[in-house]
């Protein structure tokens, strides 16, 4: 036996694995899309208009990615800086896991907020996520409140 002949190794999937390999081969070829070009990634935020409030809702549970994070900063800094938007509840109800670099994004969103003269609530954090704010002592940085109706009366808005 050849010992630098290349066999591809089955691990027992046998012809499903092929059959896998090759849909993914054909998927890849039959794309118009050139393979570098990454794919535009889903929003990780949901955003609604309650009066001149925007509530931000974080769509995943998991906040700890690079990629997710940048695209999470990305899209509030666009709000905040180019929208100029200057009232945002952040709803972290679905958040059950957050960096410490997810809280690095927090923080200058905040500050921008403030500087327009404006007011950010996080909304409906849980107790694991709450419990990482106060031991970065960050709890003292933000207003929190446990649901969407108690954070619109703090910016004192009447939900209809």
């Amino acid at each position: 036996m050849n010992l630098c002949t290349r066999r591809p190794v089955d691990f027992g999937l046998g012809s499903r694995a092929r059959q896998v390999e090759s849909h993914l081969d054909l998927e890849s070829m039959n794309s118009n899309r050139p393979r570098d070009q990454a794919m535009p990634q889903p929003s990780r935020l949901l955003v609604e208009h309650v009066e001149d409030v925007s509530v931000v809702t974080f769509t995943e549970s998991s906040i700890v990615n690079t990629q997710q994070i940048d695209s999470i900063r990305e899209e509030l800094f666009h709000m905040v800086d180019k929208k100029a938007c200057k009232r945002m509840i952040l709803d972290m109800t679905k958040v059950r896991q957050l960096s410490s670099a997810a809280l690095g994004v927090l923080i200058p969103v905040n500050e921008n907020i403030k500087k327009l003269k404006g007011t950010l609530v996080l909304m409906g954090a849980q107790p694991e996520v709450l419990k990482i704010f106060k031991i970065t002592r960050l709890d003292k940085l933000f207003v929190f409140k446990d649901s969407e109706k108690a954070a619109l009366k703090h910016m004192k808005v009447k939900k209809s």
